[in-house]
């Protein structure tokens, strides 16, 4: 399998759990090396390619179309599918933007979302749209991993998605998380460090700080957990040859704009603070 890096902790653990043979391809923020994508796709026997186009995890960065379908392209030439994980596609705020599955014309994708990150953390379903030819052996692998799906939650969420509520609550869920990202934007420009740069999308979960100098993470950490901030390094969303400290996610999934101000504000006093001791 083929995962960008970094890329989602729960992923890669997986990953390990199972034994299954990985290698990584560098997501940047101005996307991914398509040259590199296709060599890999071509020399190193990918079977499958695991992506999340939108709001990424952990960097929040998003594909364009023109990118998803370059994507799907060369997976098509190489017969490679793709594992779209569209775990926040409900956030989409810009319009004609679509997820991969929408551009599949050879039934490569294997699409997936999930409804715990904006509906409810509890309910642990997912939905799958899958390539015909997959779908039998998807569904033995699903049946001996979990016997089955609670028909209980499975009948409450088709409830709820009928009535109304569903699309309803998904406005809500909208205004909340674009308005906790503008806010990560408002403070990130009240304190100027030259030494980093903020890449901060319009919505979702995760905003990220890159270090153009070294900044001792593990100091920054402490630090931090002493104002009741938690931060936490990245060695998680990498593979292991492919871990760089020079990036840290900030995550707005849980905090209220009031906490973003003050959570920010102390992060980056504390990061101008070690870049006036050395």
């Amino acid at each position: 399998m083929l995962v960008e890096q970094p890329t989602y902790h729960g992923v890669l653990k997986t990953l390990e759990t199972t034994k299954t043979p990985v290698i990584g391809i560098e997501r940047k923020f101005n996307g991914l090396d398509f040259e590199e994508l296709e060599r890999k796709f071509a020399h190193d026997n990918i079977k499958c390619f695991y992506t999340i186009p939108r709001f990424s995890n952990p960097l929040g960065i998003s594909y364009s179309n023109d990118e998803k379908k370059q994507i799907i392209k060369l997976a098509e030439k190489y017969d490679v599918y793709i594992i779209e994980d569209d775990y926040l596609g409900e956030l989409e705020i810009k319009n004609n933007v679509y997820p991969m599955y929408y551009s599949d014309v050879s039934s490569k994708v294997a699409y997936i979302k999930s409804f715990s990150k904006t509906l409810l953390p509890g309910l642990r379903i997912a939905a799958v749209v899958l390539p015909k030819v997959l779908r039998n052996t998807f569904e033995e692998y699903k049946q001996w991993m979990d016997l089955n799906t609670s028909v209980l939650s499975q009948g409450a969420l088709e409830i709820y998605i009928k009535s109304g509520m569903f699309k309803s609550n998904q406005k809500h869920v909208k205004k909340i998380y674009s308005e906790r990202m503008n806010t990560l934007k408002e403070v990130t420009n009240e304190i100027e460090i030259s030494n980093i740069k903020w890449h901060i999308p319009d919505t979702g979960f995760y905003g990220c700080i890159e270090f153009l100098n070294t900044v001792n993470i593990d100091w920054l950490i402490k630090e931090c957990g002493k104002k009741d901030i938690y931060l936490r390094d990245m060695k998680g969303y990498y593979l292991k040859d492919y871990f760089s400290s020079d990036l840290l996610t900030i995550s707005v999934g849980n905090s209220e704009c009031d906490d973003i101000r003050n959570g920010v504000r102390d992060i980056l006093k504390l990061i101008s603070s070690f870049y006036q001791s050395i």
